[in-house]
């Protein structure tokens, strides 16, 4: 569960950025936020989901990548060589004081304890050649105690760096390179009750943009694998629910092993054949159930493979199997442009499926970064649950909540105040004339 998260010097986003999912006092749509008891005796609201808006190129995907390169940074820190810039480096080009400048991210977030959850904070600042900085803190009893700190020798030409855990861990170190972050070492090298388990929480955290095709197809191909295993018949179901519910004319969904796709995948259909055996077995191996009909009578059922189907069939498939199994498991799932290829009402509902109790038993968060307005509904969203960007004349992003305008109440109609220019966050389009005047 994410409480908040901190960006500095990434991209467009220059001036240090807090996004928190921490839910306001008022009771409005108590169904939107969840509250758990955290070490220490306090207790926490944190909401179930949240919306991002703003023009093209305002910065919204940059919020969105922020997070994917920090959990990408951890999960693949030991393939960076010793040699290597480190890659997630992207800070803000356009002010000599910030282009050399470090990258720096911090995230607060709650892992279930024994009796309660603990909540950590784990910060991490890096330029092009290496980590400066990098430390995590937990509250195992509501007071704040260190797990472990980067040490960084200033005076030393070296390509290593120490990793110290703190006292309560035996005030053990470790070497490893530079440019490689301490905490992924208990992904694999070293083993750790604890720390392993803050390393598997980050590999849980799942980012992704529905505008990348290939991406979309990678996570096609990972729900299928889900799919083939026996325990998750179940969703298999919901996910055969969702196709029907959508109306997408389709029966329901299959999942064959390699073999049996590139089977049915070099059959020919209208006279072309499937360009290799390798190719149907990687798609060819997820099929979609469709009614056949003679002379308008149901005579039976016809399987077609699902990359014959329409983008949003397939970016439903991928998007519904990941919502739907982060509603199962539990966790974070962060979209940009959940809307690409899905109507507004199937957007919508999604993300309806993360505010309501009876389907988000788990309390996973979602958070999304869309254009789509029908979105922005106040049947839908409380006020701090809303964010808009926007770039000023310098190109950096500015990023603000709801919340932050005064008269704004939960009931507002937010889209109305936001398509008025209310809220910012639009783009400013020049009159048509513009592009063809006699320049």
């Amino acid at each position: 569960m994410i409480i908040s998260f901190d960006i500095t010097n990434f991209r467009s986003i220059r001036d240090t950025f807090e996004f928190t999912l921490e839910a306001e006092a008022g009771q409005s749509k108590p169904e939107n936020f969840f509250e758990v008891e955290v070490a220490g005796g306090q207790k926490m609201r944190l909401l179930k989901s949240a919306v991002l808006y703003g023009p093209n190129a305002s910065g919204k995907t940059n919020f969105i990548r922020a997070l994917f390169n920090l959990t990408e940074f951890i999960k693949r820190s030991k393939e960076i060589r010793a040699e290597s810039p480190i890659p997630y480096y992207e800070p803000f080009v356009f002010d000599v004081g910030s282009e050399q400048a470090p990258c720096k991210f911090s995230i607060e977030f709650l892992m279930a304890g024994e009796q309660a959850y603990v909540r950590y904070r784990y910060h991490i600042e890096f330029n092009r050649e290496e980590v400066l900085a990098e430390e995590l803190d937990y509250y195992p009893k509501g007071q704040k105690h260190n797990l472990f700190k980067r040490i960084v020798d200033k005076s030393a030409s070296t390509v290593l760096h120490t990793g110290r855990l703190s006292k309560d861990l035996g005030y053990k170190e470790y070497s490893l390179f530079k440019n490689q972050l301490f905490l992924s070492q208990f992904g694999g090298d070293v083993p750790h009750e604890l720390l392993t388990g803050v390393y598997l929480y980050f590999n849980s955290v799942e980012v992704w943009n529905a505008l990348d095709i290939n991406k979309i197809g990678q996570l096609r191909e990972e729900i299928a694998d889900e799919l083939m295993r026996p325990e998750n018949a179940h969703l298999l179901k919901r996910i055969n629910k969702l196709l029907r519910i959508a109306d997408m004319r389709i029966n329901s969904i299959s999942i064959r092993d390699n073999e049996d796709a590139a089977a049915v995948g070099e059959l020919t259909t209208g006279g072309l054949r499937r360009p290799s055996r390798n190719y149907a077995r990687r798609v060819g191996r997820i099929s979609a159930t469709h009614t056949l009909y003679d002379k308008g009578t149901e005579v039976g059922v016809r399987e077609l493979p699902l990359f014959q189907e329409s983008a949003g069939t397939n970016v439903l498939f991928a998007l519904g199997g990941i919502v739907l199994k982060r509603l199962e498991q539990g966790g974070v799932l962060f979209f940009d442009e959940l809307d690409n290829s899905l109507h507004p009402k199937l957007s919508k509902f999604l993300v309806r499926l993360f505010n309501n109790p009876v389907s988000n038993t788990k309390n996973a968060q979602l958070v999304v970064a869309t254009h789509e307005v029908t979105l922005l509904d106040k049947e839908v969203f409380r006020k701090d649950q809303i964010w808009f960007c926007e770039k000023d004349k310098y190109g950096v992003t500015e990023i603000f909540s709801a919340k932050d305008f005064d008269g704004v109440r939960d009931d507002t109609p937010f889209d109305k105040w936001y398509m008025n220019g209310k809220f910012g966050g639009q783009p400013k389009i020049k009159e048509l004339e513009f592009i063809f005047d006699n320049d």
